[in-house]
């Protein structure tokens, strides 16, 4: 899954503190470039995705072409085991994926999450963003 911000609206119930919540999604894929705080200038929330437990600080992302579709084997292996350190999932088993990036395209979610069922859907959220990129610069 791709980090996100969250910005706090005007709150929807004042005399109980609920407010509402816009998640607005960071366009950015690699993980190293979410090193920036941000604020909303309203409140005193303060989101990083350098503290985030999500995201492993300094992982640098392999040079994978910007169009999955054109990934060998190898460029998968690459890419998972960057998904892997990035957001510290649970080793995966490149047997499960001894396939190129075409094959990938034709997976859907329940597919990741039967090779990877912690993590899976991270996966597909990512691949399925970066194919969109790459379908629609």
């Amino acid at each position: 899954m791709y980090p996100s911000a969250l910005i706090p609206e005007s709150p929807a119930c004042p005399c109980h503190g609920i407010s509402v919540l816009t998640v607005i999604p960071l366009t950015d894929s690699r993980c190293n470039k979410f090193n920036e705080s941000w604020t909303d200038g309203r409140s005193n929330i303060r989101l990083s995705m350098e503290t985030s437990p999500m995201v492993t600080k300094g992982t640098s992302e392999p040079p994978l072409p910007r169009d999955p579709r054109l990934w060998t084997r190898d460029h998968v292996a690459s890419w998972l085991k960057h998904m892997a350190s990035c957001h510290r999932l649970p080793s995966v088993k490149l047997e499960r994926f001894l396939m190129n990036g075409k094959a990938l395209c034709l997976m859907n979610m329940e597919m990741f999450v039967q090779r990877v069922p912690l993590g899976g859907k991270l996966l597909y959220k990512d691949f399925q963003l970066r194919l969109t990129s790459a379908l629609y610069r």
